[in-house]
């Protein structure tokens, strides 16, 4: 008996290129067109959008390199937030930078991915990761 996996249906975006979020979501119209997908253009956006939110994510997608505050003041954040930290945060950045990884890991992050190069490769990367379990995610 094989169990049918559940994609998440509400994800949200913190990338402050608008370039990089027009891509993202057009990759998940072609994964799944019932994917809602929210964006925010820096952490203290984010952190806005998420407080004042009754609906909350199924994941976060967080990028680094941002403007006003960064991805990992973003993440401390939302890891130290009594009604967020449970979320789980993949962190989507330029940097493929090992010890960036491995920080982020340990400051909560559950992946890194890279920014793929090509959309295909990003179509392919963004399937993978939401055909895991996310729901069983604890923090």
């Amino acid at each position: 008996m094989t169990r049918e996996v559940v994609l998440p249906k509400v994800l949200f975006l913190i990338d402050d290129d608008q370039d990089d979020q027009h891509i993202f979501l057009e990759a998940l119209q072609v994964i799944d067109r019932s994917i809602v997908c929210y964006t925010a253009k820096d952490g203290k956006d984010a952190l806005t959008q998420l407080q004042d939110s009754l609906l909350l994510p199924d994941i976060i997608f967080l990028d680094l390199n941002m403007p006003i505050m960064n991805g990992k003041e973003c993440l401390k954040a939302l890891k130290t937030d009594k009604n967020l930290k449970h979320l789980p945060v993949i962190i989507y950045s330029t940097s493929s930078a090992e010890k960036e990884k491995e920080n982020c890991l340990k400051l909560g992050a559950v992946q890194y991915i890279s920014k793929p190069p090509q959309f295909n490769a990003l179509i392919s990367t963004l399937e993978s990761t939401l055909q895991k379990d996310w729901s069983t995610y604890k923090n």
